[in-house]
């Protein structure tokens, strides 16, 4: 899927040969700074899981999020969605969380949700998605977090 952006949107399965590059932009843009290391368990892979990649004109991994497999019948979670800080602003994180509510929907989903830092409630809440409940703090980074929902359909 095309963008709009001079970047192209494909979804992959955990299993793809370059996810390490996937990796990469993960730890650089939501581990490296809260005192993770490149070995600790953050990614926790899941069979059945997708992910939509931003790949930029030169096939570069520009951004990416994680679809989770089915939780139930009408249930899909989303995790990591990170986007290079060179290409925030252009529309890429909203493109990629679009492309898995469509691909989730697809699927049978009836609603998303996520767990999102509070710093970025607001770019979620303009996606549609709705605060659940009280502020959390990460086992993993200690960042404080909010449960979040959106309805895909019904």
């Amino acid at each position: 899927m095309s963008t709009g952006f001079g970047s192209e949107i494909v979804i992959i399965d955990e299993q793809w040969e370059r996810i390490g590059e996937v990796l990469d932009l993960y730890y650089q843009v939501l581990y490296r700074d809260y005192g993770l290391t490149e070995d600790d368990d953050w990614f926790h892979a899941s069979a059945g899981g997708e992910l939509a990649v931003a790949l930029g004109p030169d096939a570069e991994v520009l951004g990416a999020a994680r679809l989770l497999p089915a939780i139930g019948d009408s249930e899909r979670q989303l995790r990591q969605v990170a986007v290079r800080p060179e290409s925030r602003g252009s529309g890429l994180g909203k493109a990629l969380v679009a492309t898995l509510e469509w691909r989730a929907a697809d699927e049978g989903a009836e609603t998303l949700w996520l767990n999102a830092r509070e710093s970025a409630i607001p770019f979620y809440e303009r996606l549609g998605f709705i605060a659940e409940g009280e502020m959390f703090g990460s086992a993993l980074t200690r960042l404080p977090h909010m449960r979040m929902r959106k309805r895909l359909r019904g």
